[in-house]
């Protein structure tokens, strides 16, 4: 699709792009567009990550408790990580990461 893009707009060039955390969607990019800074969304890490709260049955223990809803917010600050650090970053936050938010945390490595 970028690459579709570029030939439609041959003189396009960005120097970044804010996109999903989806890997084949950032090599996409940088396939066609070497030089983009890519920088990672929010929402769209929110979205996915409410619902895979939902899917392990977490979002009540998110919503009562503070101390795991803090855990659980360490993952989603990963948005904030450059893209070429992301995986320094993850490695970090291994030693950090409650029991229970390991399916989320593990999801994350490889859904990205």
């Amino acid at each position: 699709m970028f690459q579709a893009v570029k030939e439609f707009r041959s003189q396009l060039n960005p120097s970044s792009a804010s996109i999903a955390f989806v890997q084949v969607a950032i090599e996409a990019v940088w396939s066609t567009f070497p030089n983009c800074s890519i920088h990672g969304c929010l929402f769209h890490l929110t979205k996915r990550m409410c619902k895979k709260q939902a899917d392990e049955d977490l979002h009540r223990r998110y919503n009562m408790e503070p101390n795991f809803a803090l855990a659980a917010r360490l993952i989603f600050a990963l948005s904030f990580v450059p893209i070429d650090d992301l995986d320094v970053a993850l490695e970090a936050l291994r030693n950090y990461i409650t029991e229970d938010l390991k399916p989320i945390f593990n999801w994350l490595r490889t859904s990205t």
